[in-house]
């Protein structure tokens, strides 16, 4: 799983802020409103006391019972009245209601228990009835009020669900906005820059950020697109130097070849001339590692092209060196011959013919004569075998011949085969049943990849010992190239992930997965297929199927 981006963090960073904001300003909101319902309430209340005061003064001094109930029962229908309780001016009880649980209104008596309905009260208001003005006023009683908070609790519920509902449709549309503009101000430009990043860290060093934008960004965009021509300016420089010491390196390999001497033994030059192949292998592989690092296949080809290119040379003057050494020798036993047989001419001269009795004596010309001769047929032999291992170098790399061109995949593969040979001989016997196939156009060095990577798995395939089988075969369409190993096989639930990048059932440290992916990819280009059939523990086959006329696209280089 990714990691979580920047707009991400920004926008639960927004959201987040918004709704506590929204939160707290819904809280204060709130206790701010439920102060003012309460001293409402209160009003309310003392309004109701007060009016009963008035209402009920003159009832109660002509102790008129049922005006006074009719005041009360008309009091009780409101709906934050709990109960009114009458007494006289002894303080007596006089007359009273109360409600009960369900909004039923009842009378009192006097021997009522109104502690239930007290203790119903939210806020209870009590006060002396008088009748008359000012100046002589008549004590005719006392009325006792009880307001329950159902009417409270209703508008303060009613409030929260308001509340709640505008604080959340606020902070969704606040959200959105903020989210917007940080997008189009902030995270935008950001984007942008990002992206330049991220194609310059892919090694296109060409990439510039196009923001142009004024402050911190178009700043940091400014300072990053001097950085990136600064960088591909030392890259280019780095490239240029290290192409000119390569040239220079191979320039002085080349004249330390030309400047072996000729007339070296062939034992000698050709001790000599491994030790300058290892070493010119060493050098062309540390240059070749360095500039072409992300093309190892390739470079591998090349190395072995330009190895093959310079020993054929020591190897073409060494040759022929010894063909003449050959006959010049074939010459002197000759000579030597005939001098053998002017010996009986000598028979009066015993001192010159012990002389040359002991000088053949003391160089054992008898076995000279043998063991010359074998040894140049010998150092010729090797030079053969060198002469064929540069041959099969070049059959494989083909890199003087990278191009679209006719050649014949059976003599590839035999090429290819004779390089990996030391490490199939201890493992498998090969097996071959080639069709003779007819040369196609195709690019014979990518194939020679492919027949690589090919054989050395089925080789790799191979625990202990078994075989590999080279069969072709071909139609008027196509040409195909099968290679068979008696190998441990592959997992039903893995073979449809062969050709996947990266993918090996190697362990860790034996492969790197990408051997099969690069084959399937050479075999796509030249608009092939590259199939595969397996049983485990029975062995492995991949076919290789190319068409024996080029497929031309716009794309094809």
């Amino acid at each position: 799983m990714r990691k979580e981006s920047i707009s991400i963090k920004l926008a639960l960073t927004s959201v987040i802020s918004v709704f506590a904001v929204m939160v707290l300003f819904g809280v204060f909101s709130y206790f701010s409103e439920k102060n003012r319902l309460e001293e409402l309430t209160d009003r309310n209340a003392r309004q109701l006391h007060e009016r009963l005061i008035s209402n009920l003064s003159l009832p109660m001094y002509q102790f008129d019972n049922q005006q006074v109930e009719a005041v009360l029962a008309l009091e009780m229908k409101a709906e934050d009245v709990s109960s009114i309780v009458m007494t006289d001016q002894l303080g007596r009880f006089a007359s009273g209601m109360t409600k009960d649980e369900h909004g039923n209104i009842h009378n009192l008596s006097a021997s009522s228990n109104t502690g239930g309905t007290l203790r119903q009260c939210y806020r209870k208001l009590g006060s002396s009835i008088f009748y008359g003005n000012v100046d002589k006023r008549v004590l005719v009683g006392a009325v006792d009020l009880c307001v329950t908070d159902a009417v409270l609790n209703k508008a303060l519920h009613s409030l929260i669900v308001t509340m709640v509902f505008q604080t959340v449709v606020v902070a969704i549309f606040l959200c959105l906005g903020l989210i917007l503009s940080l997008h189009f101000v902030l995270l935008k430009p950001i984007l942008v820059i990002r992206d330049a990043v991220s194609r310059f860290a892919d090694k296109d060093f060409s990439s510039r950020s196009s923001l142009q934008s004024g402050g911190e960004l178009g700043e940091l965009s400014q300072h990053f697109n001097s950085m990136a021509e600064t960088i591909q300016s030392y890259s280019d420089s780095l490239e240029q130097t290290i192409k000119e010491r390569t040239a220079e390196l191979v320039k002085k390999n080349e004249i330390i070849l030309l400047e072996k001497e000729v007339s070296e033994a062939a034992t000698q030059a050709k001790t000599q001339l491994l030790i300058e192949q290892q070493a010119l292998i060493k050098k062309l592989e540390d240059a070749q590692g360095q500039l072409l690092q992300s093309e190892k296949m390739a470079s591998v080809g090349q190395l072995a092209a330009g190895v093959a290119h310079e020993i054929n040379n020591p190897i073409g003057f060494i040759n022929s060196n010894l063909g003449t050494l050959k006959g010049q020798v074939r010459d002197l036993l000759s000579v030597i011959a005939v001098y053998e047989s002017a010996e009986t001419a000598l028979s009066g001269h015993l001192d010159l013919l012990e002389a040359i009795k002991q000088a053949k004596s003391a160089a054992d010309l008898d076995f000279l004569q043998g063991d010359i001769q074998s040894l140049i047929e010998e150092s010729l032999e090797g030079v053969c075998r060198v002469k064929k291992i540069v041959d099969n170098l070049k059959d494989f790399s083909r890199v003087d011949t990278a191009e679209w061109q006719y050649a014949n995949l059976e003599r590839g593969l035999e090429s290819t085969l004779n390089i990996v040979w030391n490490e199939i001989k201890y493992k498998a016997e090969v097996i071959k049943e080639y069709a003779g196939l007819p040369d196609i156009e195709c690019i014979a060095s990518q194939i020679n990849q492919v027949y690589l990577n090919l054989l050395v798995n089925a080789s790799h395939a191979i625990e202990e010992r078994g075989t590999i089988t080279l069969r072709t075969g071909f139609d008027e369409d196509e040409v195909w190239v099968e290679i068979e190993d008696t190998g441990k096989g592959i997992k039903p639930e893995h073979l449809g992930r062969v050709f996947e990048p990266f993918f090996t059932t190697k362990p860790v440290g034996k492969g790197t997965g990408l051997g099969l992916s690069l084959a399937y990819g050479i075999v796509q280009r030249h608009h092939g297929r590259l199939d595969v059939r397996s049983e485990v523990d029975k062995g492995t086959v991949f076919r290789v199927t190319l068409p024996r006329a080029r497929v031309c696209t716009d794309k094809q280089e």
